[in-house]
This record gives C-alpha cells, sequence and structure tokens, in this order.
C-alpha cells in the first residue's frame, strides 16, 4: 500500500486544489484498530499479521472511485504503520458524502475475518477532518485526524468523529496529564484511601474498597475523573493498578495484625477494561497475594458490570481470577448490559447496587421495585449485595428492609486515609 510520503503528498495536492476552487471539497480519513494489540497478544503475531492484511484488502475495496468526481483523482488508500490506515478523498461529490462513506468503511472493516480456525472480531475507530477544518501543512492536517481518532476511541471506539479544535485542547490536556502521571508514579504522589463497607443488620464493619488519590506537588488534589481514563488510554493503568493492589493488600495485612478482630475481613480492589485485557494481571494479582500475605479469600476484585455481561474474553480472565481464591464483585449494578435473566452466567460472588438506584430508594416505588428484585435474585444464587452510596438513614433502613447485605457511602465514612481508616476502625464495636 502507499505509504506516509505518499498520503502528505495527496494532502498537499488537495490543499492546493482547494486554495484554487473554494468549492472543491476532500477529506482525510485516519483509521485504527480497536484493541488490536490484543489479537496479538490472544492469538499471536501470525494472526494479526493477517488481520492487517484482510483489512487492508477490504479497506482498499470498499473505498470506490465513485465517492469523488470523474475529473478528481481516485481515492488513495494507505497503510502508515501497525494498524493504522489513511484515506485521502479527493474532489468529493459532495462535502456530506464523506459521513456515508466513513460509516461505510466502519461497517465493513467491523465484520468478522476468517483466520485458519478462528474467527476475528476487530472494530476500528475513525477521525475525519473535512476541508472547512483542514488548516496549516499536510503534516498538521493528518495529526488533526489523527487527534480526531484518538476522540473517537476515547468515547467508546467503533464509530468515527469529524475533527474539531477543541479536541486539539482536550488532546494537549490529556497529554500534560500523561507526562505528570509518569511522574507522579515515579515520585510517590499516588496513594490509595479507602472506603469502609458495612453489615447493614448491624453495622460492623465487613471491608474496605481501595481507590487511588493523587495528591499533585502544585496542585493540590486530583480527582480520579480526571486522570483514571487518561491512564486506560495510555497505558499507565496497569502499573497504577498494580501499585494499588500492592499498597492495598499490605495495608490491610497491616490492620490483620494490630487490630485482630476490629480488622476488615474484605478488601475489595476495582479493575478497569484495560487491566482485564493484560495478559499478566493474573501473575500480578498472585505476587501481589504472596508478598503481602494476603489470604487469597480475603481479595475481592470489582469488575463494571458492562465488562463482566459482554465480553467473552474478560469473562475468561475473571474465571482465571477466581482460581486463585479470591471473589468476584459486580460493580454499578443497574446500569450495564446485564440483567437479572442473566446474572446466573456471570462467574460473579458479590452484586453491589449502583448509587442511583440507592439514591432513590425512599422516594420512587420503581427503583425500590428494582432493588428488591436484584436483592432476590442475587440470594437465589449464592450472592451477596452491597449497596452503594448510601448517604442518609433512611436509604440504610429502607435497604435493611429490602434484605441487602451490605453498604457503603457517606451516611457511614467517606474514603479514608490508612491513618484516619485505622482510628475509624478502631472505634468500631
Amino acid at each position: 500500500m502507499p505509504n506516509r510520503a505518499v498520503v502528505l503528498e495527496r494532502i498537499a495536492r488537495a490543499l492546493a486544489s482547494a486554495h484554487e476552487d473554494p468549492e472543491y471539497a476532500f477529506a482525510v480519513l485516519f483509521v485504527n484498530a480497536d484493541r488490536f494489540s490484543r489479537v496479538n497478544v490472544t492469538l499471536g503475531a501470525a494472526v494479526g499479521d493477517q488481520l492487517l492484511r484482510l483489512m487492508a484488502g477490504r479497506l482498499s475495496g470498499m473505498v470506490r472511485p465513485s465517492d469523488v468526481v470523474a475529473r478528481g483523482t481516485p481515492p488513495t488508500t494507505a497503510r502508515l504503520g501497525g494498524d493504522e490506515f489513511v484515506v485521502v478523498l479527493e474532489g468529493l461529490r459532495r462535502a456530506d458524502d464523506v459521513h456515508r462513506i466513513a460509516q461505510r468503511l466502519i461497517d465493513a472493516l467491523s465484520k468478522p475475518y476468517g483466520i485458519g480456525d478462528h474467527q476475528v472480531h476487530v472494530g476500528v475507530s475513525m477521525g475525519v477532518v473535512l476541508r472547512a477544518q483542514a488548516v496549516g501543512d499536510p503534516d498538521s492536517v493528518l495529526q488533526d485526524a489523527s487527534t480526531a481518532m484518538r476522540e473517537a476511541k476515547r468515547i467508546g471506539g467503533a464509530r468515527y468523529c469529524v475533527f474539531e479544535p477543541a479536541m486539539k485542547v482536550r488532546a494537549a490536556r490529556r497529554g500534560s496529564v500523561e507526562a505528570e502521571l509518569r511522574r507522579a508514579l515515579a515520585e510517590d504522589e499516588l496513594f490509595v484511601v479507602y472506603q469502609p463497607i458495612v453489615g447493614l443488620a448491624g453495622g460492623a464493619c465487613a471491608g474496605v474498597e481501595a481507590l487511588v488519590r493523587w495528591r499533585h506537588p502544585l496542585r493540590g488534589a486530583i480527582p480520579p475523573i480526571e486522570f483514571i481514563e487518561i491512564a486506560e488510554e495510555t497505558g499507565l493503568i496497569g502499573p497504577l493498578g498494580e501499585f494499588v493492589l500492592k499498597e492495598a493488600c499490605h495495608q490491610f495485612v497491616a490492620w490483620q495484625r494490630s487490630l485482630g478482630p476490629r480488622a476488615p475481613r474484605i478488601l475489595s480492589v476495582n479493575l478497569s477494561r484495560a487491566q482485564l485485557t493484560e495478559p499478566q494481571l493474573v501473575d500480578q494479582v498472585r505476587c501481589a497475594l504472596d508478598a503481602s500475605g494476603l489470604p487469597p479469600d480475603s481479595l475481592q476484585l470489582e469488575v463494571t458490570e458492562s465488562l463482566a455481561a459482554q465480553d467473552m474474553q474478560i469473562q475468561s480472565r475473571l474465571h482465571e481470577l477466581k482460581a486463585l481464591g479470591l471473589t468476584l464483585a459486580l460493580d454499578d449494578f443497574g446500569t450495564g448490559y446485564s440483567s437479572l435473566a442473566s446474572l446466573h452466567q456471570l462467574p460473579v460472588d458479590v452484586v453491589k447496587i449502583d448509587r442511583s438506584f440507592v439514591s432513590q430508594v425512599e422516594t420512587s416505588a420503581h427503583h425500590r421495585v428494582l432493588i428488591e428484585a436484584t436483592v432476590r435474585v442475587a440470594l437465589s444464587l449464592g450472592m451477596n449485595t452491597v449497596a452503594e452510596g448510601i448517604e442518609t438513614e433512611g436509604q440504610a433502613a429502607a435497604l435493611t428492609e429490602l434484605g441487602c447485605d451490605k453498604g457503603q457511602g457517606y451516611f457511614y465514612a467517606k474514603p479514608l486515609s490508612a491513618d484516619t481508616a485505622t482510628d475509624w476502625l478502631s472505634q468500631r464495636p
């Protein structure tokens, strides 16, 4: 396929044509496979190489000469490297045609690929620069298309995004946070806080959930919402998650030794999609348990409902983790893709009822019935239930009445530093 040099030459030609003719329409489409590295890791580099060949052939076959006017030059389909492809459409019949073309390419590239005995499924994300947004030199236009592609990935992948200048600002911000987060990991600016989980019937501490925090030397406390997603996008979620797991395991064992019967019984740690797709995750968990001396049955890993319900590979990874002897919790239940009818198919031991349901348990009969049904189904499957985000005595009483096992939220305690959590645990009955 043509390479980067050809792409830049075609973009330069399109820019020159647009400069000469105000009506001239063109577009640059930057195409990237979603989670392509997972194919290489799980099926091998040979399958990954063949997948790229098939993608290239399918992409070239779906870009039609009829997409441009007769006097225009044929579309250019090129590969920059790895799983990055570019399509340059010069002389579009109509500027709006690019939306139809982009969706057509995404649909075609997302269909299964037969490679040997494997049916490989891979989505694609695409960034589009239209003539109206194409400013600067060809390199700038190509970079803007790449920025739009990363925005498509950021909001879920398997779609296209048309470049907007605001994306550059967000990309620069993400780049800055990434650099600072790398430094923070190296200089111990990250730390772990712990939110208690209590038994609703008697109020005893049943466990704690470990949550990461970042204390920036200049900006102060940075909330997780500002850096967790960036950590996932940049591959930093692996070392960040490993840090939280190791730190929390050691702290939990320290509590068991110093607090005796007042120590929490379960340590809960969150896992993201990016962590669950990393092949070394199971070994990382095993090493954290061995290094800290934490019994596996004292560790609970939390995954969101949509992750556990949709991806068979992730379900396989969850079974590998369960084989270590730990427990799994389904976080944010009620907000994802599964249902009560399919709950028995998921390899989990605990269902955490999302705070959006808990907040309305006193005022909405609909939400109350859904919580009651969740508790009943979980009980029938031998699963425990935890209500998240309890903020009032009334909510705690209602959830207790509905049979929920445990709860957490500001009504009991905010996330606490290790020292503050020690004091809190010491004062519990």
